[in-house]
Parts: structure tokens; C-alpha cells; sequence
């Protein structure tokens, strides 16, 4: 979810006041209730379910709110501070909670429920831009680090796995698809880390939790076969929505989702608009889910342009004040599950653009499966490529090291400089790649080998996240100029065109694959210095 960067300023002032009101000390509510904050309705709702009358839960979520626009205040971050325990879906899965989270300094205070799932089954925000696509070879490794172990070198932290998606006329914002409380087998999982979580808190009453939460896990259960049940015979069948939250119960129950906003909320362009029409009308589609906290400005228009009449959908990033009296996950589910099984009777067929794409941010941060990773030709890296260590010395990435120093608070722009330094460091300025030949330049001189596909290795590191290096051998024997293996870093796991990469070299193909503190980097060799910048910061 696309969330204003406003909330930075607000947490960094609001860092005083939780001092002052001695965020350190545990919070109980007046009649020793534990005090929970949530973010969404369905964990609200499960807290609430599962810790009955010794938990006091509120969201910090108004009722109705767009999570789009939504943008707490200093009162927000102050109170969920104040309370035993702030449960939020994570912070890879919600920006703004993770500031809120940030500013609640004991750990134990909060619980970040995206540390219970299987990162490689997190779907990717495919909100796209359109006519971006010159902008697909940013610096990956820039963002790749967050949330990882560095101890081990930028190869540990590198996620192999980005999908750059060069060539499309789109990019993805580079997050997460945010609404895993609608799936129900992922709840599970939430639900038993909140029990644990109030068991450990108040061991008292751990016999009411463990039954409260069995029988919610029975109801998530029979949900889960609802959705098994209306979905067997529309496997591939479309269902069009207001905007792109259907991800995981797509992904999960075999059906296309289609949304007439993006997933950021954000107004199509008038072409797109004018697309999704016709594909409403060519396709004959009868039913489109609307969701009531989402802006109808553009649904209203598709609603007058098509034939296509409005199902009621709740997306449960917040309920309304009649829902808030009685609502519980379970009804607002069954209710989806009778619109979502009206819209698939519809046994709509349109192509699924984004299937390809979906797990390319887990794949970046180096959450995938084996049977994901594929073999690859050198062709992928076809090209004239220049390396970015000159720009480093001559200091025009210093504006890229400010912004890293800005954005992540962990090293000085001094620090980011000096660790990069150590990782794009090499002697060889050009490299040139033709068919199945490599021509290294160094000091102007340039030297071609000819190479052939040695395998791939799957390379695991020490924050859980992996990697993939993909290894080339030289026909005859090495020379100074010609280094027997050559091993590609890409962030791709799968053939794709690269938009840039990080190579390693030697003749000992054991102790080039433990090479983790240099990463000779590589960009097109077209762009201009000031262009190679402007693609790092973009990313």
C-alpha cells in the first residue's frame, strides 16, 4: 500500500513524548485487561475472538479509513505505544505500522506477524506505471539491504532472485501486496502466533485462549473449504473488483483477479480507463466487486459505461460503524465468499498479465523455491557493460550514498561510500558480452574467452534469504587477462534479460562461489554517468 513518507516526521517528534511517557513501563487497561493495538479489522477481530474478556483491542485504523490516504497522527503512535502489545501484519506488509513499530523501542511490545509466513509465497504489488520501463535496471542492490545481515558482504545481502522485468512498459513499486488477512490458511497462522502471544502474556488464562483460538482455527478451516468449494470448477475464471486486493484468494483458489484501480488506489489514465471498459463489455461480465472504504469516483464511472452491476466486497482494511457493532472475520467472509462464487458463475476468461510476475518481490529479497530456479545462457547478459566503480571514485554516486545515509539511518553517507568502495572495487572498466565469448577490458586493453554454461548454485545466507550465482567456464586454459570461471549475480533466478549485474572471477570455482565482500558491478555502457545515479536513487 502506497503510504505518505509525511508519518517519518511525525515518529521522529513523537520519539520525546513516548519518553516521556515512559514507553518502557508495561501498559494494562484500567481493569487489567491486557491492552492490544491492531492495525486491520481481521487481526482486531481475531484479538478479540481469542483473548475475549481479559483483552481490550482497538485499531488504529478509523472506521471506514482508504489505508491508501490513511496517515496517522502523533495521537496514534502515542497510544499504540501505551499499550502491552501492537500487532501489525509487518512491516514489509505495512510502512506505516512499521514506523509505528519503530517508535515502540521494547521489542516485546510488538508482534510482527509477517515473521510466522513463508516469504516466498508473498505476493507483489504490481501496480503499474506505464511508460517506465526505461527505469528496470536500477540499482537493486540498493534496496536489497534492508532487513538483512550484513556481516557477510553485499553478496550475503544481494537478493539474486529480482525479477527486473527489462524490456515491459511497466515496473512494480517494489513492494508487497498487503492483504494476506483475507486468506484464510494464512490467518491460521496468525491466529496461532496471537494465542501464543496472550499465553505468554498472562499464562492465567491460557486454557480460554488455546480453546478460543481452536475454535476460530475450525472456523478459518471451514472457510477455507467455502473457497475450495466455489472455486473447483472456475479454475482460470476472472472476477473484476474496484481495486487489487482479491491476490492471495486469486493465487490460492485459482481464479484471475481483475482491478478496474490499482492496488495503490491510484486513478487509472483515461486510455487505461477506456481499456478496462471494453474488456468489461467484450468479456459480457455481469457482477464487479466493490469495496466501500475505496474511492468510487472511477468505479462509478465503469458502472455507468458497462452493464455490469455492483456486488458488495469487504477488503477488511477497515469496517464501517454498523459492521464494527457485530462484525466478526468469519461474517465478512462469508459474505465475500457469496459475491466472489456470483462473480465466477459468470465463468469470465481474460488473460492473467501479472502471473508471471507475482512472487518477483519475494524473488528480489531472496525468498524462493528450489523449483523456481532455472538454468540460464550467457546471452542473458548480452551487451556492452561499464563498471560503476569510476563513478565512485570520481564521487558522482556520493548523492546515492546521502540518500542511503538518509533513508536507512544505519551507516554515514562517509560509511556507505567506504562499504561500496570495498564491493564494486576492480580493474577491469569494460565488459563486452557476444554469443558465447566474454571480452574483459583492463587499462585499455582487452582480452575475449570463449565460455560455456557450468551450472548454477543456490547460495544461502545468514539473515535466511538466498541467492543464485550462475557460472560460466573458459574453453582452454586461463590467462592474466582471462579468469577460468566467471559467476553472474543478476537478481534473477530465471531466464531474463539483465539490466545489470555483479560478476565474480577466478580460477578456482569453489573460492570465487565464498566470495561475498566484492561484487564488481555492471551497467549498460550507453548510459551516461549522471543516468547510472539517477537509476540508483530511483530505486
Amino acid at each position: 500500500m502506497k503510504k505518505s513518507f509525511k508519518l517519518l516526521a511525525t515518529v521522529v517528534l513523537s520519539g520525546s513524548v513516548l519518553a516521556a511517557c515512559g514507553q518502557g513501563d508495561d501498559k494494562t487497561s484500567s481493569n487489567d485487561q491486557l491492552k492490544v493495538t491492531t492495525t486491520v479489522f481481521p487481526l482486531q477481530s481475531f484479538v478479540k475472538q481469542i483473548g475475549g474478556k481479559h483483552v481490550e483491542v482497538d485499531s488504529i485504523y478509523p472506521k471506514g479509513t482508504d489505508l491508501h490516504s490513511f496517515e496517522p497522527s502523533q495521537k496514534d503512535i502515542i497510544d499504540a505505544s501505551k499499550s502491552d502489545l501492537f500487532i501489525y501484519t509487518g512491516d514489509n506488509l505495512d510502512p506505516v505500522s512499521k514506523k509505528i513499530a519503530g517508535a515502540i523501542k521494547k521489542d516485546d511490545h510488538k508482534l510482527s506477524l509477517e515473521d510466522y509466513l513463508d516469504k516466498a509465497t508473498l505476493l507483489t504489488d504490481q501496480h503499474e506505471h506505464g511508460e517506465h520501463d526505461e527505469h528496470e535496471h536500477g540499482d537493486h542492490d540498493e534496496h536489497g539491504e534492508e532487513g538483512h545481515d550484513h556481516e557477510h558482504g553485499e553478496e550475503g545481502h544481494e537478493h539474486e532472485g529480482h525479477d527486473h522485468e527489462h524490456g515491459e512498459a511497466h515496473h512494480h513499486h517494489g513492494g508487497y501486496d498487503p492483504h494476506v488477512w483475507l486468506d484464510p490458511q494464512l490467518d491460521k497462522k496468525f491466529v496461532s502466533a496471537i494465542r501464543d502471544d496472550l499465553v505468554k502474556r498472562d499464562p492465567d488464562h491460557k486454557d480460554e485462549y488455546k480453546k478460543n483460538a481452536d475454535k476460530l482455527l475450525k472456523d478459518l478451516d471451514g472457510i477455507d473449504q467455502d473457497m475450495k468449494d466455489i472455486t473447483k470448477d472456475h479454475q482460470g475464471n476472472a472476477v473484476f473488483i474496484s481495486h487489487e486486493s482479491l491476490g492471495y484468494l486469486a493465487d490460492r483458489y485459482g481464479f484471475v483477479q481483475k482491478g478496474i484501480q490499482s492496488l495503490n488506489a491510484e486513478d487509472p489514465s483515461q486510455k487505461e480507463l477506456t481499456e478496462i471498459v471494453k474488456e468489461i463489455n467484450d468479456t459480457g461480465a455481469k457482477y464487479i466487486l466493490y469495496e466501500e472504504n475505496i474511492s468510487h469516483k472511477v468505479t462509478d464511472t465503469i458502472r455507468k459505461e458497462t452493464n455490469a452491476k455492483p456486488l458488495k466486497f469487504n477488503n477488511m482494511e477497515s469496517v464501517t460503524d454498523d459492521q464494527s457493532k457485530d462484525a466478526t472475520y468469519q461474517s465478512l467472509m462469508k459474505e465475500n465468499v457469496k459475491s466472489i462464487e456470483k462473480a465466477l458463475n459468470d465463468k469470465i476468461k481474460v488473460e492473467d498479465d501479472k502471473a508471471a510476475n507475482k512472487h518477483s518481490k519475494a524473488i528480489q529479497d531472496g525468498y524462493f523455491k528450489d523449483d523456481q530456479v532455472k538454468d540460464r545462457n550467457l546471452s542473458d547478459y548480452a551487451g556492452e557493460w561499464q563498471s560503476v566503480y569510476p563513478l565512485l571514485k570520481d564521487g558522482t554516486l556520493d548523492e546515492v550514498f546521502e540518500h542511503k545515509a538518509e533513508d536507512k539511518g544505519d551507516k554515514s553517507a562517509k560509511e556507505y561510500k567506504a562499504y561500496y568502495d570495498k564491493g564494486y572495487k576492480t580493474d577491469v572498466e569494460k565488459i563486452k558480452i557476444t554469443d558465447n565469448q566474454i571480452t574483459f577490458t583492463k587499462n585499455g586493453k582487452s582480452m575475449t574467452g570463449t565460455y560455456t554454461y557450468d551450472g548454477k548454485d543456490i547460495l544461502k545466507y545468514d539473515g535466511g534469504h538466498r541467492g543464485v550465482r550462475y557460472t560460466f567456464k573458459l574453453e582452454g586454459d586461463a590467462s592474466e587477462g582471462l579468469p577460468k570461471y566467471v559467476q553472474f549475480s543478476d537478481h534473477n533466478i530465471a531466464p531474463t534479460k539483465t539490466g545489470h549485474f555483479h560478476i565474480f572471477t577466478g580460477n578456482d570455482r569453489d573460492k570465487v562461489l565464498k566470495e561475498l565482500e566484492n561484487w564488481p558491478t555492471y551497467y549498460p555502457a550507453n548510459l551516461s554517468k549522471e543516468e547510472v545515479k539517477d537509476e540508483m536513487l530511483e530505486h
